[in-house]
């Protein structure tokens, strides 16, 4: 969500004149969050914002760290075709079922 999913969402507000900045506090990234779980660094609010938070986790490489949504989907047990991936559908419903294990996982 916060690499290229934000930006076209940013570009088709902008380009119908609205202001997008509304949703910035509301944007949950599943990635950077099950980063944050598996590096073991969690968000503490004295520590900035959640949306800086995964910023910050978005940007955090440790070797051997898989959070892409078919090494989430296979850890938590997920089931779901996974030879679809990359479609556009089946993509929104395994985040959703990774989505629905991590939000158990952290404090928001």
């Amino acid at each position: 969500m916060l690499g290229f999913d934000l930006y076209l969402i940013k570009d088709f507000y902008k380009v119908n004149n609205l202001d997008y900045r509304h949703l910035m506090p509301k944007i949950l990234d599943t990635n950077s969050l099950a980063r944050g779980i598996k590096i073991g660094i969690p968000h503490k609010e004295e520590e900035g914002s959640l949306i800086e938070y995964q910023y910050r986790m978005t940007n955090m490489r440790k070797k051997g760290v898989r959070t892409n949504l078919t090494a989430l989907g296979k850890e938590y047990g997920i089931d779901h075709d996974y030879s679809k991936l990359h479609d556009a559908i089946v993509d929104l419903e395994l985040n959703l079922k990774v989505w629905n294990k991590i939000k158990w996982q952290i404090e928001i």
